[in-house]
């Protein structure tokens, strides 16, 4: 529980704990509820100092809460439906012209009015919709939003007193730590953020470990070969001509011969065609075309017993680059199999891309250690900040102490004791609330053993308890609306007199709205509101009806002596409510 709150500079202000504070902040002008539970229709306009809620057990105060918490976001069942042929529709009105929300309502993009109107509904399908100012909103939205805007305090959540984190909150609030708090807190985030890339570079070389040494080994036995001067086609030729030597060699030999060293060569047989022809190739121009053909011919084979001739004289076997051949061959075969690849084009690919692997392999090394780096810096810093949060909260321990015990004397618990004890953490051990933890340690008798609040203070104690530490609060920070749900539990007489001041001081600050069965306690309220059952033939409903003069009168005064209202009772009713 936390409430942040810009608050109007031109807003009436008072001077408490040496800090300047903001009255009446937030104000619940109006809650409207239409088919719930046993209540058919019924509207309440809030007062916006102290508002009292009385009646008899089952007439349906819990009811009123129960259609509240629907306001705050709580989820809610078809059950809840009076008529189950038609919605449930509950909607509450604040005023919110002294605090300023409009960054709140932006960030979870509602419709910000100085006006704001909350509103939920219940349909017979057991569907459930959220408004505000018309603005259809999550149920975690509606709950960010009432947050700030109501502080609802029953029974049950009494316990929250004896929560460290609740404690904590009681002390910063006191402190007007927010500023100190957002600076450490900030700060330890960004620890946790570097915290969280220190952990995936830490996996990252546990992994890399694992693959390093079989990456750089394919690595290496790449570079072993210096792909770039490896023309793997030509060397598969080169190979094949080793291979066919002798054959190779022979067939030239038969095409010189055939070509030429023969009698019956085909150029000394094209020799003697051009012979024949030569003579007549001029008496007819198709004739001279086809001896300078055979020429051409001639020419051309001429050339080729040439290449041939050469060919055969140059071809001879080499064993020593035959087997240099089959070496280089060999390894590149291999490697394209190893790696799946087609060609020498593939396998340079794979190498660059395993150099890359090989130098993240370094890389990650030296990213861990700028990370550690950086952690040990921040951490300089957080603690830093964090000793200046343990302190400011140890200067304001006294304070706490002696302003509960007076409230504690106030509602009758003289003897009381409340001591906070600090710890400080070892050495960077950081939590997002601080280096510290506190406990506050309780005794509700005199002589009695200080405990911890949860494991020493009775249920009666605890509302007197935490009556004390909300007057505080109301005194220290801008508190929303607060409902409190019979927070005088197990008190009476003098006390509840007292325990009625208190309230009546904390609602000259914030608004209050008080569910309660003590006349000492009603009797203090601006406004007062009773609920109470009708019962017809064939049902029941609760109505709610604004007390005045007479009426309010009568109800102080059966709540002093119950159904039978004496001339004494109207007597104390009228001085509990003459009570400045």
């Amino acid at each position: 529980m936390l409430y942040l709150f810009e608050v109007r500079e031109d807003f009436l202000e008072t001077k408490i704990f040496g800090t300047t504070k903001a009255y009446f902040c937030i104000m619940l002008q109006q809650l409207s509820i239409k088919n719930y539970a046993i209540i058919d229709s019924l509207e309440i306009n809030f007062s916006k100092q102290m508002n009292i809620i009385t009646g008899e057990t089952g007439a349906g105060k819990s009811i009123l809460l129960g259609a509240m918490s629907l306001i705050l976001g709580e989820r809610a069942e078809t059950g809840i439906l009076r008529d189950k042929n038609e919605k449930c529709v509950i909607e509450a009105h604040f005023d919110l012209r002294n605090i300023d929300l409009q960054n709140l309502f932006q960030k979870e993009e509602l419709d910000y009015s100085l006006d704001t109107i909350i509103r939920r509904e219940i349909l017979p399908n057991g569907k459930s919709r959220a408004f505000v100012n018309d603005t259809p909103a999550t149920l975690k939205a509606l709950k960010i939003i009432t947050s700030h805007l109501v502080d609802l305090h029953s029974q049950n959540e009494t316990l929250e007193i004896g929560e460290n984190n609740y404690q904590l909150f009681i002390v910063d609030s006191v402190a007007d730590n927010n500023t100190i708090s957002t600076t450490y807190q900030n700060l330890f985030y960004n620890r946790q953020i570097l915290l969280s890339q220190l952990r995936l570079l830490e996996e990252k070389k546990t992994q890399a470990n694992r693959e390093a040494d079989y990456v750089r080994f394919q690595l290496l036995e790449l570079n072993e070969v210096v792909l770039e001067d490896i023309d793997q086609m030509a060397l598969e030729a080169d190979l094949k001509t080793l291979n066919h030597t002798e054959e190779i060699k022979s067939k030239l030999h038969t095409a010189m011969y055939v070509l030429g060293d023969d009698e019956a060569s085909v150029l000394n047989q094209l020799q003697q065609v051009n012979s024949a022809l030569r003579p007549i190739k001029d008496i007819n121009n198709r004739i001279k075309q086809l001896y300078d053909r055979i020429e051409s011919c001639k020419i051309e084979l001429e050339d080729i017993e040439k290449e041939i001739s050469l060919m055969e004289g140059n071809t001879t076997f080499d064993p020593s680059r035959m087997e240099e051949i089959n070496a280089t061959l060999s390894i590149l075969y291999k490697l394209q199999k190893k790696h799946g690849a087609l060609d020498v084009l593939s396998l340079m690919k794979i190498r660059e891309s395993l150099a890359i692997q090989s130098t993240s392999f370094d890389n990650v090394e030296k990213d861990i250690e700028k990370i550690n780096n950086e952690i040990v810096s921040l951490e300089l810093v957080l603690s830093k900040e964090g000793n200046k949060l343990a302190k400011s909260r140890s200067n304001v321990f006294q304070l706490i102490e002696k302003k509960v015990m007076e409230t504690l004397q106030k509602v009758g618990m003289p003897d009381a004791r409340l001591i906070i004890e600090q710890k400080i953490f070892e050495k960077n051990i950081f939590l997002v609330n601080g280096i510290d933890s506190i406990v506050f340690m309780f005794s509700a008798n005199k002589g009695g053993e200080l405990k911890e609040i949860r494991k020493v203070a009775s249920g009666g104690e605890l509302s007197r308890l935490m009556l004390s530490i909300k007057s505080i609060l109301a005194s220290s920070v801008s508190l929303p609306t607060m409902i409190f749900d019979e927070i005088d539990t197990g008190i009476s007489g003098n006390i509840a007199a007292k325990t009625a001041e208190v309230l009546n001081e904390m609602s000259q600050r914030h608004q209050l709205i008080c569910i309660t069965h003590l006349p000492q306690i009603a009797a203090r309220g601006q406004k007062h509101f009773h609920i109470y059952k009708n019962t017809t033939t064939d049902q029941t409903f609760a109505s709610v009806k604004e007390l005045i003069n007479e009426d309010r009168l009568h109800e102080i005064a059966a709540m002093l002596a119950g159904d039978n209202i004496t001339d004494g009772a109207l007597s104390n009713a009228k001085e509990l409510l003459a009570t400045p």
